[in-house]
């Protein structure tokens, strides 16, 4: 019911997509999904070819949270520090996770800014 068609949806917290917006992006073969923040719409395409499969939602989860466990010291020493704030932490994790993933599954984040 849902192929090829384009998700919107609000994403309160300003974080870019989830993995499980990817899931479901591959999933329920969606064309694009799109999570509106307060800095702009990220969006996320459907790629060509995915170059690797991911066998479910918790999975996918598990990979990403796996990813920003081994930010969480380094994040936590620049908040402490005042370098950064705890909004830019969070940016920080999630743009490094998704990076990561991006690369092995072959999609692509973009944000259009406001």
């Amino acid at each position: 019911m849902l192929n090829g068609m384009i998700l919107s949806h609000n994403h309160p917290s300003n974080s870019p997509p989830s993995p499980a917006d990817i899931y479901n992006l591959r999933a329920f073969n969606l064309a694009e999904v799109r999570a509106v923040t307060k800095y702009g719409v990220y969006s996320v395409k459907q790629p060509e070819n995915w170059k690797k499969e991911f066998p479910s939602r918790e999975e996918l989860e598990k990979e990403y949270n796996n990813f920003v466990i081994r930010l969480i010291p380094k994040v936590k020493r620049q908040l402490e520090n005042g370098k950064i704030t705890p909004e830019q932490a969070d940016n920080f994790c999630w743009k490094f996770a998704l990076r990561r993933m991006e690369r092995k599954y072959g999609f692509k984040i973009n944000l259009i800014s406001w």
